[in-house]
């Protein structure tokens, strides 16, 4: 029998003790869930991180080019330090946006698509500081900052964390609550066929 609470996402948690939530998360990590959620979320980011850049080019071409006489050196748009600045920025970018959206919402638009909740141990939203930390480390310790095959990396060694302990460390930081509850099959559908695009997009990119 399912034991794991449901929740509303955008409401308080139920209260419950340090042990039943450990043995829940334990007994059912749904290590799945929570990866598509946070592939989801982080590609999402990319439209951040695309507007970002665009503003910042945009900037670089009024004032620098246009009003100083900079040459335009269409190479800084391309290339290994091109993508290397844009991968950090964009690891940047959704640490401060996810950090906001559990502080704010209590969730993101993976989690809530997957019925996951970060909250604190009084089943209240966590503060920004809490939720800042603890993005800051899934994206360093889980994704890699998004470098291919390092990510690749730290992501097998997470999962392989989760199965076995139920929780990787960026759940305990400050005493977070990482509560799930299952889900209807048309959102695992939804979150399969979003991953299945992001492959596509990311592939089709590599070959233009």
């Amino acid at each position: 029998m399912d034991k794991t609470p449901e929740i509303d996402v955008f409401g308080d948690l139920p209260e419950s003790s340090s042990a039943e939530r450990d043995k829940a998360a334990k007994d059912d990590p749904r290590e799945w869930a929570r990866f598509l959620a946070k592939t989801i979320d982080f590609s999402l980011a990319q439209i951040l991180t695309f507007v970002t850049v665009f503003l910042l080019s945009f900037g670089y071409g009024i004032v620098f080019v246009g009003l100083m006489g900079w040459p335009f050196d269409e190479s800084l748009l391309t290339g290994p330090i091109f993508m290397g600045v844009y991968l950090l920025l964009h690891a940047v970018l959704f640490v401060f946006a996810e950090a906001f959206c559990i502080s704010v919402f209590g969730g993101t638009p993976g989690k809530t698509l997957m019925g996951i909740r970060v909250a604190s141990v009084t089943g209240r939203r966590l503060g920004f500081g809490s939720s800042l930390k603890r993005s800051f480390s899934s994206v360093m310790a889980g994704l890699g900052f998004g470098i291919p095959i390092l990510n690749l990396i730290t992501m097998i060694y997470q999962y392989n964390k989760l199965t076995s302990d139920g929780a990787v460390f960026w759940d305990k930081v400050d005493s977070l609550q990482y509560l799930t509850h299952p889900v209807a099959a048309w959102r695992w559908v939804i979150a399969i066929g979003a991953f299945v695009l992001i492959r596509i997009i990311e592939l089709s990119g590599q070959f233009l």
